[in-house]
């Protein structure tokens, strides 16, 4: 399988002094650079010449899972590729092709629909769903999170972070019923129309909530209450 990363030639240096970002694809112990429209300074990279920039860094991760995403529609077909034709591959494959939603802003909506249909008055959802999303957003660092971020390995380190036992459970079980609400929302699969296809929550088992103590009450008290004469009610 080919593989990518993000990366910055020192030797390629611009007559500004600036560089172009590149994405080095290996496959079959060959490598070759594909151009990006990113360009950095010297402030946007450490001496070693890698990015420091998270705007660049996050940036580039799409484009590279964009990349990936293709290559495991032809993974049949990739094994017997060229490095030359997986470059040709993944270039020409129409970016349209890439679905995004900021799964925050997405959450914040379903949150204004159910205030507006009064949904939230008995059992707190929002203010669940509210606590979750905040949890989330903590977790990464930022107000915007690609539903396509959530993976497998990303809800394993974030189950991992939050802390208390009780939320552990809960707040990826909220996530999970918005990831499944985006998933019936935009995909539509009996049309082959699938936008979403990570199911990271099928893959993941989430923590169980804690079970509340029972309090267990000696045989002798529960008989001491039960022959206590009631009140007369006058």
């Amino acid at each position: 399988m080919a593989t990518f990363k993000a990366v910055v030639l020192k030797h390629q240096v611009r007559s500004d002094s600036t560089f172009n970002i590149k994405v080095r694809i290996t496959h079959n112990r060959k490598s070759k650079y594909i151009n990006t429209n990113w360009v950095v300074g010297k402030d946007d990279i450490t001496r070693s010449f890698k990015l420091k920039n998270h705007f660049f860094i996050d940036e580039t991760e799409k484009l590279i899972k964009q990349y990936r995403d293709i290559c495991n529609k032809n993974a049949l077909l990739l094994e017997d590729m060229s490095v030359e034709q997986v470059v040709d591959l993944v270039t020409k494959t129409e970016k349209t092709d890439y679905f995004s939603l900021d799964i925050v802003e997405y959450g914040k909506k379903q949150i204004e629909l159910m205030l507006k249909n009064g949904k939230d008055e008995k059992h707190g959802t929002v203010k669940n769903l509210q606590s979750s999303l905040k949890s989330l957003i903590k977790f990464v660092g930022r107000e915007e999170i690609d539903i396509n971020d959530i993976t497998a390995k990303f809800l394993k380190e974030w189950i991992e972070w939050i802390p208390g036992k009780r939320v552990k459970s809960q707040y990826p079980a909220n996530i999970r019923k918005l990831h499944n609400e985006a998933k019936r929302e935009y995909n539509i699969e009996e049309l082959g129309i699938v936008k979403i296809p990570l199911s990271p929550f099928s893959v993941v088992k989430l923590p169980k909530s804690p079970k509340r103590k029972k309090i267990d009450i000696p045989a002798e008290k529960i008989r001491e209450l039960f022959s206590l004469e009631n009140p007369v009610m006058s």
